[in-house]
């Protein structure tokens, strides 16, 4: 990463969030960015295996690396795991919002270690999830807290912030904030998403039924506007092209996370590859 650049995709990130992981799957690397004051700085820039098809996961099964912006729900021990997984796991909650609306499966997506015997994997050998050496993921598992932690994955970071990306960014904020009280702004996420064209996800300011509020924005010509506004996206709830799914009664992503290590606890297989990856 360039000296005291920040991923150009992150347009608002909250107060509550101390750790940023960006992960550039182009070149194999995992940039962490730890806050200090009202400032990120980055701390770390580690070496990551990714999925052996490629990235934009869109299925289970396909063995790619989803591209996204994402959260870390939980750290599971090594004593937890299969051999497989080294020192230890952090859970991510694929699929997120937007996943479920484009209709992409899958779950099981972690960031974690890699096998004892295991000195350095490929650069794409994985079955979708990022890896790390287990040096680098003991480090890394210090440095974040779950629900503290935004994790970005794209083909490549972009860190230019140009005068047209930082217009771009100050009408997109100016926009968002015209819809709702000032200090409910301070705590939003905004994020231009990776992978799409003119699209902004706007997380945070608030919760509805227990889940939190998510809105997407389009840029057409010139100019930002919600799309869904005020809808509520179920994290686990199957997408569709008709819009932001809801599901009452969807499993909670620690549920999902508590189940699959249960299975793995529990396989003889010698991958432990977490099940519905």
């Amino acid at each position: 990463a360039p000296t005291g650049a920040f991923p150009e995709q992150l347009v608002r990130i909250p107060g509550r969030t101390e750790c940023v992981l960006a992960a550039d799957l182009g070149r194999g690397r995992l940039y962490v960015f730890r806050r200090r004051g009202g400032d990120f700085e980055l701390s770390g820039d580690l070496y990551i295996v990714s999925g052996r098809e490629g990235a934009g996961k869109t299925r289970e099964g396909d063995e790619r690396t989803p591209i996204g912006v994402y959260s870390i729900v939980g750290h599971i021990p090594e004593k937890r795991l299969p051999e497989f997984y080294g020192a230890g796991a952090l859970t991510l909650d694929y699929p997120n919002e937007w996943d479920q609306r484009r209709g992409r499966t899958g779950s099981g997506i972690w960031i974690h270690g890699t096998p004892r015997e295991t000195l350095v994997r490929p650069p794409r050998s994985s079955r979708g999830c990022l890896a790390l050496a287990n040096e680098d993921f003991l480090w890394l598992a210090k440095q974040v807290r779950p629900g503290k932690t935004v994790v970005l994955i794209d083909r490549a970071l972009s860190w230019n912030r140009s005068e047209q990306w930082q217009r771009s960014r100050d009408r997109l904020l100016e926009a968002v904030g015209r819809t709702r009280p000032r200090p409910e702004t301070a705590g939003l996420e905004v994020v231009l998403y990776p992978d799409e064209n003119g699209l902004a996800m706007v997380r945070g300011g608030g919760r509805h039924n227990g889940r939190r509020r998510v809105e997407f924005w389009w840029l057409q010509d010139g100019r930002w506007s919600p799309e869904a506004a005020g809808r509520i996206a179920s994290r686990n709830a199957p997408g569709g092209s008709g819009g932001v799914a809801a599901m009452a009664g969807a499993q909670p992503v620690a549920d999902q996370t508590r189940r699959q290590v249960g299975v793995l606890m529990r396989s003889r297989e010698d991958s432990g590859v977490p099940p519905n990856r």
